[in-house]
């Protein structure tokens, strides 16, 4: 009785531990902005200004350069008006380029919105960012610029991992089942 109650506990704490392993991705996903490094961002109550901005960009250790395209988008109660600004990453020799939409803002300060990727080279498509994905965006206004921010892909599980450690505990449990 005891073996069998060790056995279904090594199963649940494996299943528990290799759940982790199905999110295998190594490679840094999150592209990170640093503060702008030209342009300008206004927000009042009425409208959000953005003016020439471009900045750093990082994925990982890679280092690169973003640029928004101009716009003001009006806002009501904190809602920002249908907007569709042009969002460009360069980092190393890989550019990613798609359609920004702003939906909201917060403080005064945070634009939050979602990101649609219309052209991605190998380095960005393999990180998470394929051609036509929608990724959360989000920017923090500081100063007159852009302080920071980030693009985050949804993060999916690889199925082959999925399926490896599934086969894996069944033959676990059957090597237990045989043994008792």
């Amino acid at each position: 009785m005891l073996r069998k109650l060790i056995g279904m506990l090594s199963l649940v704490l494996l299943a528990g531990v290799l759940s982790g392993v199905s999110y295998a991705n190594l490679i840094p996903v999150e592209i990170s902005f640093g503060s702008s490094t030209a342009g300008s961002v206004t927000i009042s109550n009425s409208s959000v200004n953005l003016s020439g901005i471009s900045g750093w960009a990082y994925q990982g250790p890679s280092v690169g350069s973003f640029a928004l395209s101009d716009a003001t988008i009006p806002v009501s109660n904190g809602t920002l008006a249908s907007n569709s600004e042009t969002l460009t990453v360069s980092i190393g020799p890989d550019t990613l380029t798609g359609t920004l939409s702003l939906d909201s803002v917060a403080m005064g300060a945070f634009l939050q919105g979602t990101y649609t990727i219309t052209s991605a080279t190998p380095g960005f498509a393999n990180t998470g960012y394929p051609l036509g994905a929608t990724v959360d965006a989000d920017f923090v206004a500081n100063g007159g610029t852009v302080s920071s921010g980030e693009l985050v892909p949804d993060v999916v599980p690889e199925s082959g991992t999925i399926a490896l450690m599934g086969f894996g505990l069944l033959g676990l449990a059957g090597y237990l089942r045989r043994r008792a």
